[in-house]
Protein backbone atom coordinates (compact mmCIF):
# COMPACT_ATOMS: atom_id res chain seq x y z
CA UNK A 1 0.00 0.00 0.00
CA UNK A 2 1.09 3.57 -0.29
CA UNK A 3 0.97 5.87 2.34
CA UNK A 4 -1.21 8.99 2.47
CA UNK A 5 -1.27 10.69 5.00
CA UNK A 6 1.07 10.17 8.34
CA UNK A 7 1.34 11.68 11.72
CA UNK A 8 2.96 10.96 15.01
CA UNK A 9 2.76 12.44 18.05
CA UNK A 10 4.30 12.36 21.70
CA UNK A 11 3.38 15.00 23.93
CA UNK A 12 3.66 15.47 27.89
CA UNK A 13 1.31 17.38 30.17
CA UNK A 14 1.67 18.52 33.65
CA UNK A 15 -1.10 19.58 35.75
CA UNK A 16 -1.72 20.25 39.06
CA UNK A 17 -5.02 20.39 40.14
CA UNK A 18 -7.28 21.26 37.02
CA UNK A 19 -4.28 23.63 36.25
CA UNK A 20 -2.08 23.14 33.47
CA UNK A 21 1.80 23.68 34.60
CA UNK A 22 3.72 22.69 31.76
CA UNK A 23 2.93 20.89 28.21
CA UNK A 24 5.54 19.59 25.20
CA UNK A 25 4.63 18.22 22.43
CA UNK A 26 6.00 16.79 18.75
CA UNK A 27 3.63 16.10 16.07
CA UNK A 28 5.08 15.01 12.81
CA UNK A 29 3.08 15.09 9.84
CA UNK A 30 4.05 13.60 6.54
CA UNK A 31 7.89 14.22 7.51
CA UNK A 32 7.48 18.10 9.15
CA UNK A 33 8.11 18.13 12.64
CA UNK A 34 5.82 20.51 14.87
CA UNK A 35 7.03 21.32 18.28
CA UNK A 36 5.21 23.30 20.59
CA UNK A 37 5.90 24.04 24.54
CA UNK A 38 4.16 25.72 27.43
CA UNK A 39 4.25 27.02 30.68
CA UNK A 40 2.45 28.52 33.55
CA UNK A 41 3.33 31.86 34.24
CA UNK A 42 1.71 34.08 37.21
CA UNK A 43 0.35 36.36 34.65
CA UNK A 44 -1.06 33.56 32.13
CA UNK A 45 0.16 30.51 30.52
CA UNK A 46 3.27 30.80 27.93
CA UNK A 47 3.18 28.90 24.53
CA UNK A 48 6.07 28.40 22.02
CA UNK A 49 5.34 27.03 18.51
CA UNK A 50 6.78 27.79 15.25
CA UNK A 51 4.10 30.81 14.64
CA UNK A 52 6.12 32.60 17.50
CA UNK A 53 5.41 32.89 21.41
CA UNK A 54 1.88 33.74 22.60
CA UNK A 55 0.76 34.45 26.42
CA UNK A 56 -2.46 32.54 26.91
CA UNK A 57 -4.84 32.44 29.90
CA UNK A 58 -3.78 30.47 33.48
CA UNK A 59 -6.43 28.16 33.09
CA UNK A 60 -6.76 26.44 29.75
CA UNK A 61 -7.08 22.84 28.86
CA UNK A 62 -5.74 20.94 26.12
CA UNK A 63 -7.20 19.82 23.15
CA UNK A 64 -6.89 15.79 23.89
CA UNK A 65 -9.71 13.77 24.38
CA UNK A 66 -9.84 13.34 28.30
CA UNK A 67 -10.34 16.63 28.73
CA UNK A 68 -13.90 16.88 27.91
CA UNK A 69 -14.70 15.51 31.05
CA UNK A 70 -12.82 18.39 33.32
CA UNK A 71 -14.45 21.60 34.41
CA UNK A 72 -14.06 23.71 30.84
CA UNK A 73 -12.58 27.23 30.50
CA UNK A 74 -13.56 29.31 27.69
CA UNK A 75 -10.20 28.68 25.63
CA UNK A 76 -8.49 25.96 24.79
CA UNK A 77 -4.56 24.78 23.94
CA UNK A 78 -4.03 22.89 20.35
CA UNK A 79 -1.97 19.77 21.44
CA UNK A 80 -0.87 19.88 17.68
CA UNK A 81 -0.28 23.38 16.55
CA UNK A 82 0.02 25.59 19.93
CA UNK A 83 -2.71 27.63 18.74
CA UNK A 84 -5.00 28.68 21.87
CA UNK A 85 -8.61 29.45 20.77
CA UNK A 86 -12.09 29.86 22.35
CA UNK A 87 -13.76 26.33 22.92
CA UNK A 88 -17.01 25.07 24.01
CA UNK A 89 -17.59 21.52 25.07
CA UNK A 90 -21.45 20.39 24.43
CA UNK A 91 -22.45 18.00 26.68
CA UNK A 92 -24.90 15.47 24.50
CA UNK A 93 -25.90 12.99 27.58
CA UNK A 94 -25.50 9.52 27.10
CA UNK A 95 -26.48 7.37 24.01
CA UNK A 96 -25.14 4.00 22.61
CA UNK A 97 -22.29 3.07 20.96
CA UNK A 98 -19.81 0.48 20.11
CA UNK A 99 -17.11 -0.27 22.40
CA UNK A 100 -15.27 -3.63 21.85
CA UNK A 101 -17.47 -4.89 19.56
CA UNK A 102 -20.68 -4.56 21.92
CA UNK A 103 -23.35 -2.05 22.53
CA UNK A 104 -22.31 0.23 25.56
CA UNK A 105 -23.79 3.16 26.87
CA UNK A 106 -21.19 5.90 26.33
CA UNK A 107 -21.52 9.66 27.41
CA UNK A 108 -20.83 11.59 23.85
CA UNK A 109 -19.53 15.21 24.05
CA UNK A 110 -19.14 18.14 21.03
CA UNK A 111 -16.24 20.00 21.13
CA UNK A 112 -16.09 23.15 19.40
CA UNK A 113 -13.14 25.01 18.24
CA UNK A 114 -12.02 26.13 15.44
CA UNK A 115 -13.80 22.55 14.13
CA UNK A 116 -15.93 20.16 15.54
CA UNK A 117 -14.22 17.19 17.22
CA UNK A 118 -16.32 14.18 19.16
CA UNK A 119 -15.48 12.58 22.02
CA UNK A 120 -17.24 9.71 23.57
CA UNK A 121 -16.35 8.08 27.21
CA UNK A 122 -17.08 4.89 29.44
CA UNK A 123 -18.83 5.36 32.31
CA UNK A 124 -15.33 6.10 33.88
CA UNK A 125 -14.98 9.52 31.88
CA UNK A 126 -12.17 7.41 29.39
CA UNK A 127 -12.39 8.44 25.98
CA UNK A 128 -13.49 5.04 23.61
CA UNK A 129 -14.03 6.64 20.54
CA UNK A 130 -13.35 9.99 19.03
CA UNK A 131 -13.22 11.90 15.88
CA UNK A 132 -11.91 14.69 14.37
CA UNK A 133 -11.93 16.00 11.02
CA UNK A 134 -8.99 16.44 8.76
CA UNK A 135 -8.94 18.12 5.21
CA UNK A 136 -12.37 17.36 5.29
CA UNK A 137 -13.09 13.58 5.59
CA UNK A 138 -13.75 12.25 9.20
CA UNK A 139 -10.81 10.46 11.52
CA UNK A 140 -11.69 7.98 14.14
CA UNK A 141 -9.70 6.93 16.78
CA UNK A 142 -11.60 3.63 18.33
CA UNK A 143 -10.17 2.02 21.79
CA UNK A 144 -9.53 -1.55 20.86
CA UNK A 145 -8.44 -4.40 23.22
CA UNK A 146 -4.56 -5.28 23.39
CA UNK A 147 -4.80 -9.20 22.86
CA UNK A 148 -1.57 -9.28 24.62
CA UNK A 149 -2.98 -7.98 27.39
CA UNK A 150 -6.15 -9.94 27.39
CA UNK A 151 -4.03 -13.28 27.12
CA UNK A 152 -2.01 -12.43 30.29
CA UNK A 153 -4.95 -11.84 32.10
CA UNK A 154 -6.49 -15.39 31.43
CA UNK A 155 -3.19 -17.16 32.54
CA UNK A 156 -3.48 -18.23 35.74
Amino acid sequence: GITVYREDADRTEVWQGDRLIAFHSLTTVNGKPIEVNGQARPDGFSVTSPSGTVLGPARLYTSNPWSVTLPMPAMMLSTKSGRIEPAQVIDDGMTTGLVLGRDTPVHHYEVLTGKRQDVWTDRNGVPVHFRTVESGEPVDFVLKSDSRATVAQRQP
